[in-house]
């Protein structure tokens, strides 16, 4: 086992390009993350990505700012492991200032429209391949050609049209590569289809931040800022680097501790999405980590391209959760407020049948089934056969609350690197701190983390 520098100043944990080349110049400079939490419940690295926003003028928005800047990172990585995210809010509410603040470190790798139409983007011709696609705000009306290239990474078009002499021909056309897409959006107007695809980011309206966001406008104004957040700008665009020279040798980002969130997460339809939502957003957090060398690495042996594993840790789930927030669980709410029904239908009933339940609680006898299982499932009930039916019985426990735990240790790491490539093919490359290799554990309820 390899190990490499993760502290302090750091060094890369993964192989440069050859001497004199702009990449590896890049991953000799220096990033400096403080030793100690910048955020409480957040890993170093992202904690510091935050600071530099708000340094940058960003009011508040911590856990947006964070999932949209680790979004922005995964243009880097095969199209697989690239994320998608919509602000959403009211008229006024501070969307464009959000996206606009995040955006700006990368806005070299922009592609911006105001408005988008299907015919325009088949025949612009330009690749956005690793590009991050930004839409001003979705209007109801996004072209279908949108939501291909957001799964696909590739448009073919077989269009008729005029040749030279006036006469239609068929002429093909194909836009590769799948960018990164970043849009607001207002109300309920996003296409269903596009929003599956994407991760909504809900933006802060409460009182207390309309207070913070009136307060800094009239800083602004009181004082002046010589700086402007340029300073802070290039720290995240340094980290952006440090990714694409990573990023252009990764094969796939992998969770090795994934299935113990099986238990955890509702059997329900919205989780065909939400797990997709979850598991990215930890591998776009373990890529960034890892670009800073706070991440193992299996490094395959005699390969060219892509030849490099990212390994997530639970930290990366810690970081994950904080950062869709409530956004995840307003996906699970009804869920779990209906599951919490159904547990004090039973606590009050002395149990019963699944047939039982749907006519105490007006649901279908699948529905009710469903929730039941959930219940024994997560050990707030039990269920036992008798004479064909089972019986469900309500425990003693507190009311039902998402529950998310993960724990991974460092001999836990070589004996699932041990099994995936038996064969000593690979290196596995660890950074010397250990501290990410510490369990993880989230608990969440209908009210959010």
């Amino acid at each position: 086992m390899k190990s490499a520098l993760a502290a302090g100043v750091l060094e890369p944990s993964w192989p440069t390009k050859p001497p004199g080349s702009e990449l590896e110049l890049v991953a000799r400079s220096a990033v400096l993350i403080p030793p100690y939490p910048l955020i409480a419940g957040v890993s170093r690295p992202l904690g510091y990505v935050i600071k530099q926003y708000q340094e940058m003028g960003l009011v508040g928005e911590e856990r947006n700012s964070a999932n949209l800047s680790l979004s922005c990172f995964t243009r880097h990585l095969p199209a697989i492991n690239r994320r998608h995210v919509i602000p959403e809010g009211a008229s006024g509410s501070g969307k464009t200032t959000l996206t606009r603040i995040c955006l700006r470190p990368f806005w070299k790798d922009v592609v911006y429209y105001t408005r988008l139409t299907g015919p325009g983007l088949e025949r612009s011709g330009i690749s956005l391949d690793g590009k991050i696609l930004y839409i001003e705000q979705l209007e109801g009306n996004q072209p279908d050609q949108l939501k291909y290239l957001m799964t696909e990474g590739n448009i073919k078009i077989l269009s008729a049209e005029r040749d030279s002499s006036g006469k239609f021909v068929g002429i093909e056309r194909q836009l590769p590569g799948e960018p990164v897409l970043v849009s607001g959006a207002v109300g309920t107007v996003v296409d269903p289809q596009l929003r599956n695809r994407a991760s909504s980011l809900e933006i802060d309206e409460s009182e207390e931040q309309t207070t913070r966001i009136m307060r800094s406008k009239l800083e602004h104004w009181a004082n002046v800022h010589a700086d402007d957040g340029e300073s802070a700008c290039a720290q995240i665009q340094l980290i952006d680097k440090r990714c694409k020279l990573l990023g252009q040798s990764v094969k796939e980002v992998k969770i090795p501790f994934a299935m113990q969130l099986e238990q955890g997460l509702p059997k329900v339809l919205s989780m065909r999405r939400g797990t997709d939502r979850l598991t990215s957003l930890i591998g776009a957090d373990a890529f960034m980590n890892a670009a800073l060398g706070f991440r193992p690495l299996v490094q395959l042996k005699e390969q060219v391209g892509r030849y490099v594993y990212v390994i997530a840790l639970p930290e990366d789930l810690t970081d994950a959760l904080y950062c869709l927030g409530e956004a995840f669980t307003d996906s699970l709410t009804g869920f779990l407020e209906r599951a919490r029904q159904v547990y004090e239908a039973l606590q009050k009933n002395g149990g019963g049948s699944s047939s039982d339940m749907a006519g105490v609680l007006m649901l279908s006898q699948n529905r009710a089934r469903e929730y039941l299982n959930y219940l024994v499932e997560q050990r707030y009930a039990t269920k036992t056969h008798n004479k064909g039916t089972y019986r469900y019985e309500a425990k003693p426990h507190d009311a039902p609350k998402l529950k998310l735990r993960a724990s991974f240790t460092e001999s836990d790491l070589k004996h699932w690197f041990d099994k995936q490539f038996p064969d000593n093919n690979a290196d596995l490359i660890t950074p010397e701190t250990k501290t990410e290799f510490e369990s993880s554990a989230a608990d969440t309820g209908a009210d959010g983390i």
